[in-house]
């Protein structure tokens, strides 16, 4: 086992993953060269039979991915091995708070592997692509006032004490724990909020590519069709970036239920996030 470089492509290549067009062959290269991605190789004499990694979001929390075997040398425990072995590197490094992993709902291979690694299921979301804007049936109201001024921004984060989400969407894909060490002046900065006129509710919304352009809209909370305005601000954000996809929102699974109708949504499955802390 050991961590890949740009030199071991040609090996990654010759793997049978059985995955089309697999993004991880795409972007290995700009991949392996981001410092918060590291990704890890099992090869048996030069073969490469299993590959997966992590991303760290804040320097502190470790999301488990991309794991992928080759089908030839599969229901070997390959795989689990390879990701023992990766969490008990980042178990060692004094900085990391968290290991978790992000998957469907119905992989019941991957669930299967975190539960022979003792990872824990930590919350379930339901990622929803909001396409429809216009159609979206919810409580009238006034756009929510912007907010410009980091220092305010933050002040919105520290007095963050309820998240019935559960969790932080960080990036699409990637939710983890709420914690204010996520909140560096730079994501901040690179964030737009709105804050409701109670001053008790607000969005972040951050640009984010995930194959194609989405903005991402961060909400803690389960009430987005009891907000008043909540949906006319999402619009705002959304005709103020004509090359965005749709708007990416993670609901908890009573923010799921609270839905009038998919309609407006592209529809996917529910997600597992699985957990420790260190």
């Amino acid at each position: 086992m050991k961590v890949l470089t740009e030199s071991d492509i040609n090996t990654l290549e010759q793997m049978d993953t059985g995955i089309k067009d697999d993004y991880v062959l795409r972007i290995f290269p700009d991949l392996i060269k981001r410092e918060n991605n590291v990704v890890y190789g099992l090869f048996e004499d030069d073969h490469m039979i299993s590959i997966a990694g992590y991303t760290l979001f804040a320097n502190q929390y470790a999301m488990l991915g991309r794991l992928r075997s080759d089908r030839r040398y599969t229901s070997q425990g390959h795989a689990t091995n390879l990701l023992r072995f990766i969490i008990r590197d980042l178990e060692a490094l004094p900085n990391i708070k968290w290991i978790g992993a992000h998957t469907e709902v119905n992989n019941e291979a991957a669930k299967k592997v975190m539960s022979k690694l003792g990872i824990p299921e930590f919350v379930c979301t339901h990622p929803l692509v909001l396409k429809k804007p216009d159609q979206v049936v919810g409580t009238e109201g006034p756009v929510w006032n912007s907010v410009r001024d980091t220092a305010r921004k933050r002040e919105l984060i520290e007095n963050v004490t309820d998240i019935p989400l559960g969790v932080f969407p960080y990036e699409g894909y990637y939710p983890v724990p709420f914690d204010k060490d996520l909140f560096t002046d730079d994501y901040l900065e690179r964030s737009s909020f709105y804050v409701n006129e109670t001053e008790d509710r607000f969005i972040i919304v951050q640009q984010d590519q995930k194959g194609r352009l989405y903005a991402n809209v961060k909400y803690l909370w389960d009430d987005h069709h009891e907000q008043p305005g909540f949906w006319e601000t999402v619009q705002y954000e959304l005709q103020h970036h004509p090359d965005i996809y749709g708007a990416w929102i993670d609901f908890s699974p009573k923010g799921y239920q609270n839905i009038p109708s998919l309609h407006p949504y592209e529809w996917s499955q529910a997600w597992v996030l699985y957990g420790k802390w260190v």
